[in-house]
């Protein structure tokens, strides 16, 4: 997930991200790496992937889905997340609270398709696709199933992380210049390190978000972006209240261009640099 609101706001303020097709080889540089966050690029494929499939079946699936996308196997490397921190607990919390409602919903809903039947009744429609619905609103992939689908990459001859937290923090640790990431979260764009990212389409191809250019458009800094994705909602903290994503962008673009408040904006950047170190 990531910031919400952080890829339609980059658009709006006249960032256009490249169009590219499917495994865009001209486009990758020729000594970078491709960098995956898996479950921040490819989740609805493993969803519905693991719901319709025992596990092993699942994996099997899942290996053929990446080589049909033509990632260059001996240059690219998959993370996948690992358990979630304890400065993610509220975010984990209310997911798992949601996840179980879902849950519950599905079964109560069950049970009347059921009373449906016993009545003589037809099933509509709508009564399946609110269920498909509520049962991917259920879906978790468990840690002891990533730990089986990493093993099952590896033995098909995958470069594969097993992350010790989230994907995207230690993806932005081994990020070099040349390198590309592939995420549709929008917490990539705020890691110093990362300055080219591809985020997938929902039906194929990518866009590609060329970060020191974004900056130009944004007239940021380096640093000013990443102040604006820790002060903002994300899933480590909640925002300041009354202060959404434009205000803060506005706040921050001012304290950038008004020589007497660089102080200001030097202690917030190292405040968030702390910030991120905590995660790192």
């Amino acid at each position: 997930m990531g910031i919400p609101f952080l890829w339609p706001f980059v658009k709006k303020q006249g960032y256009i991200a490249g169009l590219l097709g499917r495994f865009p080889q001209d486009s990758r540089p020729p000594d970078g790496m491709i960098l995956v966050d898996v479950l921040g690029s490819m989740y609805p494929t493993i969803r519905r992937t693991f719901l319709k499939n025992d596990s092993m079946t699942a994996n099997i699936t899942f290996v053929r889905h990446l080589r049909s996308l033509q990632l260059p196997q001996p240059t690219t490397v998959l993370y996948l997340d690992g358990p979630s921190p304890e400065e993610k607990r509220t975010t984990r919390d209310g997911r798992e609270a949601r996840r179980t409602m879902s849950l519950t919903k599905a079964n109560t809903l069950l049970l009347e398709m059921e009373a449906i039947l016993r009545d003589g009744r037809s099933i509509k429609k709508q009564h399946f696709r609110k269920l498909q619905k509520l049962i991917n609103a259920s879906f978790y992939l468990s840690n002891n199933l990533r730990m089986a689908l990493a093993r099952y990459l590896e033995e098909n001859g995958w470069t594969v992380v097993e992350c010790p937290s989230e994907a995207d923090i230690q993806i932005a640790l081994d990020c070099k210049a040349h390198d590309v990431v592939i995420s549709g979260d929008s917490d990539s764009l705020i890691h110093p390190s990362i300055k080219t990212i591809w985020r997938p389409l929902a039906r194929g191809g990518y866009l590609e978000y060329n970060v020191p250019q974004l900056l130009d458009k944004l007239e940021l800094s380096r640093t000013g972006l990443t102040v604006l994705g820790v002060v903002c909602k994300n899933d480590y903290t909640c925002n300041m209240k009354r202060m959404g994503l434009a205000t803060n962008y506005e706040v921050i673009q001012s304290f950038q261009n008004d020589s007497r408040s660089q102080p200001c904006i030097c202690f917030l950047s190292l405040l968030c640099l702390s910030s991120l170190s905590l995660f790192l």
